[in-house]
């Protein structure tokens, strides 16, 4: 026996007299097992509480507490079950480890099993050389209700469970199945190959899984923030920050090969990767590095805030941008591209197709708002009206041409005459004095003759409210008048083609507007829709949400490529 053993045997009838527990000394002629029977309590009456129960001791220098069982080298307290060399189970009580030199069993209903197995607290069951529930570090640390089963396993927490070759169960209430894996988290679980948990609740299945932890198997130094929740499935799977979901192997919620916290993400799919706040990656090889982005589909990345990618192949490379379908592509900040292969490059805009590939869309409600989208039926029924509107323009520009031919008939005769008059004047010259009355006449406007000085007073043609002294001055006037008269005939032309634009543009928004559609079993329906009718492009949005139970919110807006043809609605709908 060593020196070690002698103190033992020595100190340990005092060290357990301090406990209430009671020491069985080895005879001179050892005995492999001694049993204490137990005793009736005080009502003499067996059966009872105050009943003292049997005690089994088998081993050299080993303590059992009354109703007790000790098998090997070891000391163990009330009640307890302690198997192996060196077995510790130590009770709920203040007493130093360090009070005791080869190992003991004490705490009150514990059992500990193999080879240098240590137990502190009541309830507790270590398994496995090596093992240890509370006690670490040379400080008494009681727990209670604790396991721990594999070699050098260690439980720490209340209600920890540890399975597994040198697994640790740190917090309260954590579970770990797996061997070199580890829960330092309060209520974490882990279960797999050198995987853990430092997240409070935290999760982790699967070989290396882990949930917001640096490194296990060893006491380290680095500081872990305190973080929440986190659920890592899938070999390799990681989640670095609050609340994250790794669902798939080497899936991560985090940046990769680094410690730096990403809330709220959640990858689903084989390799997939969110390492933005917010950020959702469903797929394999799926990627989100903008805050709140969303990509979903085999291979598909997301770099921009808000962003949106569903589908394989899509992309939205603006922030806020949305590309719905496979090979779809959002480039313009705020753009939506919807359906596959369609392409939305400008800002602030939706598109359902690319060129060369463009869609109809078609079942649109008529618009209500001034702006909403117009279907066929309305722009049908705008351009009768515009028609009629522009039938009673064009009998006023009829009338008007009839009126500027009756102008330049006149201005014609006036001309005819005024030739004739001067072929008269110049006769009457011919002939003197006696024909210039006779010119003076076939002048008209108030031109006299004066024989006597044979001086001609100046006509007076009134044109358009203004007077002239010959027949050239009035003649152009009078033109003048027609080009004036024509210009206002293509003026009122070219306010006839405008409406037509404006209709056209209107019926196309109205179009697009009246695609609204809710979506079944859901609160929200948000739409978005595009028309063309003759040449203009109609465009709308629109949002139906559930407010409650048959009634209905919703809301929209629509434009058109005619400037100034956007408007908006609102309404609601109750059902009985």
């Amino acid at each position: 026996m060593g020196n070690k053993s002698k103190l033992l045997v020595a100190a340990a009838p005092l060290a357990l007299a301090g406990l209430g527990l009671m020491p069985i000394t080895a005879s001179a002629a050892p005995q492999p097992c001694e049993y204490v029977a137990g005793s009736a309590g005080a009502d003499n009456s067996p059966g009872n509480d105050d009943d003292t129960p049997p005690t089994i001791v088998c081993g050299e220098s080993s303590f059992g507490g009354t109703g007790s069982t000790v098998v090997g080298r070891g000391e163990v307290s009330n009640g307890s079950i302690g198997i192996g060399q060196f077995v510790i189970v130590e009770p709920d009580t203040n007493f130093s480890d360090t009070n005791i030199s080869n190992g003991a069993v004490f705490p009150d209903a514990s059992v500990g099993i193999g080879y240098r197995t240590r137990v502190d607290g009541d309830r507790n069951v270590a398994v496995g050389a090596n093992s240890r529930i509370g006690g670490v570090f040379g400080q008494f640390n009681s727990v209670s209700r604790a396991t721990a089963i594999g070699s050098t396993t260690l439980v720490l927490g209340e209600g920890g469970v540890a399975v597994g070759a040198s697994s640790q169960a740190i917090a309260d209430g954590s579970t770990v199945v797996g061997t070199q894996s580890a829960a330092a988290g309060e209520g974490a679980t882990v279960l797999g190959y050198q995987s853990g948990t430092a997240s409070i609740g935290g999760v982790a299945i699967g070989r290396n899984s882990r949930v917001n932890e640096t490194q296990f198997g060893t006491i380290s130094t680095v500081e872990v923030p305190d973080l929440v929740g986190g659920v890592a499935v899938g070999d390799r799977s990681r989640v670095s920050g609050n609340n994250g979901l790794a669902l798939g192997a080497y899936s991560v919620v985090g940046i990769r090969n680094a410690f730096e916290p990403v809330a709220n993400g959640t990858a689903v799919g084989a390799a997939s990767n969110v390492a933005a706040e917010g950020g959702t990656a469903l797929g394999a090889r799926t990627s989100v590095t903008g805050a709140n982005g969303i990509a979903i589909g085999n291979g598909v990345g997301v770099a921009n805030s808000g962003a949106i990618a569903i589908g394989a192949s899509s992309a939205a490379s603006a922030d806020n941008a949305t590309a719905l379908g496979t090979g779809a592509v959002a480039s313009g900040s705020n753009a939506v591209a919807l359906g596959a292969g369609s392409v939305a490059d400008r800002a602030n805009s939706v598109s359902v197709g690319a060129a060369g590939a463009e869609r109809q869309i078609t079942n649109v409600a008529a618009g209500t708002a001034a702006t909403d989208a117009v279907n066929v039926g309305q722009l049908n029924a705008a351009v009768a009206g515009a028609n009629g509107s522009s039938a009673a323009a064009q009998t006023t520009a009829n009338a008007a041409l009839v009126d500027a031919a009756a102008a330049q008939a006149t201005a014609d005769g006036a001309l005819a005459d005024a030739a004739a008059a001067q072929g008269t004047a110049d006769t009457a010259i011919v002939r003197g004095g006696t024909l210039g009355q006779s010119a003076a006449a076939a002048l008209g406007g108030g031109a006299t003759y004066n024989g006597a000085t044979g001086m001609m007073t100046a006509p007076s043609y009134g044109v358009q409210g203004a007077s002239y002294a010959d027949v050239g001055s009035a003649i152009g006037a009078l033109d003048s008048g027609l080009t004036q008269l024509s210009g206002r005939v293509d003026l009122l032309e070219l306010a006839n083609d405008r409406s037509f634009d404006r209709v056209n543009g209107g019926i196309a928004a109205a179009m697009a507007l009246g695609g609204t559609m809710v979506v079944p079993d859901s609160d929200v329906s948000v739409s978005f829709n595009l028309a063309t009718y003759r040449g203009e492009q109609g465009f709308s949005g629109a949002v139906v949400v559930r407010a409650a139970p048959r009634v209905y919110v919703n809301g929209g807006f629509a434009g058109s490529t005619v400037k100034g043809s956007t408007g908006g609605r609102v309404g609601v709908a109750f059902g009985f």
